[in-house]
């Protein structure tokens, strides 16, 4: 069996009518979710051209957090569920030998309103690379750092060699900076986020929004995530459609 599954419920809301100026929360959102102040987030990915690892369902992401004396690097693989058969992608990553790595890899379903995905992760915690932990590493840097933990799954599915090689001559996606605010909403801890991701050519250059709450009970995270948006609905604050941001990333940096 894989290791425990969290849910994270992940919902879009509107930037024109929850952030004042400065991208903070206007109070009506403040008031909903009783949340503190801002933590700085950057995060970038490392992948080859044609972006050979995401095509075969991995992602490599480097992150830091305002506060926290660490890089944190991710190798991510994802599995699509269809039809809401959560206990189909699960059996997948069995079979594709996760459930061997209970203690290296978390399992979570990102569960948006649309769309949901088993991904499994392995996480790397790196020392910072200089006196401000939000200075990510560069190209050079990032695809070293990033050679040095490859999981033996990952070369498993592509063997060393492809994996290496992506690697050796991968660009880098980022960095893309952003903000996070914690509260709560019902007794439930709330993440308000806001990411600023690059806009398309000719299109207008807007932040992403999320309302995201985690749950451990797949019932439970089914009841919570349409009460949430609900209420968000009820607010004039819901946007149609799942969160894309790791796909926006890799398509326009």
């Amino acid at each position: 069996m894989l290791a425990s599954v969290d849910y994270e419920l992940k919902l879009l809301v509107d930037p024109d009518r929850t952030l004042g100026e400065g991208f903070e929360p206007v109070g009506d959102v403040r008031d909903a979710f009783d949340i503190d102040e801002p933590q700085q987030m950057v995060m970038q990915f490392v992948d080859g051209v044609g972006l050979v690892l995401n095509e075969a369902g991995w992602n490599v992401r480097l992150r830091a957090f305002e506060g926290e004396d660490e890089l944190q690097l991710t190798y991510k693989k994802r599995y699509p569920i269809d039809d809401d058969d959560i206990g189909g992608a699960e059996a997948q990553a069995e079979a594709d030998g996760f459930a061997a790595d209970p203690d290296e890899y978390e399992a979570q379903v990102e569960w948006g309103p649309r769309r949901k995905t088993l991904s499994i992760s392995k996480k790397v915690e790196l020392a910072p690379e200089g006196s401000d932990p939000l200075d990510l590493p560069g190209e050079q840097r990032s695809r070293a750092l990033s050679a040095a933990s490859i999981p033996a799954r990952l070369e498993e599915q592509m063997s060393p060699v492809a994996v290496s090689n992506v690697l050796a001559e991968a660009h880098l996606f980022g960095p893309v900076r952003g903000e996070r605010w914690k509260g709560t909403w019902h007794g439930k801890k709330v993440s308000f986020e806001v990411w600023h991701i690059r806009a398309l050519p000719g299109e207008e250059e807007k932040p992403i929004v999320e309302v995201s709450v985690k749950e451990d009970d797949r019932e439970k995270a089914r009841k919570i995530q349409k009460r949430l948006r609900a209420f968000l609905d009820e607010q004039g604050w819901l946007l149609d459609g799942d969160s894309l941001k790791t796909e926006m990333i890799l398509e326009r940096y």
